[in-house]
């Protein structure tokens, strides 16, 4: 898996995330969530939208990744239904 059509500050971001889970991954300003998304590979599952053109805006503002790892899918489920309402 390759992030090279990333920008540089994101692979070295990238390179942090574990490859574990199930988890809850966002990223985001300085200041505020841009994505919530979880996933069983955090790591993979951000690398994927890296490769993702549709999404080059919304990395190009992208400061960090942040994750939580969970004890389940179902807890993934609710923290990221949890993160979503706070975020509204």
């Amino acid at each position: 898996m390759t992030s090279r059509g990333a920008p540089a500050h994101l692979r070295e971001l990238t390179s942090r995330l574990p490859q574990a889970g199930p988890g809850l991954f966002f990223y985001g300003s300085s200041t505020l969530p841009l994505y919530i998304g979880k996933s069983v590979n955090i790591r993979a599952r951000v690398l994927s939208h890296l490769r993702e053109p549709s999404e080059a805006r919304m990395l190009k503002q992208t400061e960090r990744f942040d994750y939580q790892l969970t004890a389940g899918e179902m807890g993934a489920l609710l923290l990221e239904a949890e993160l979503l309402k706070q975020c509204q």
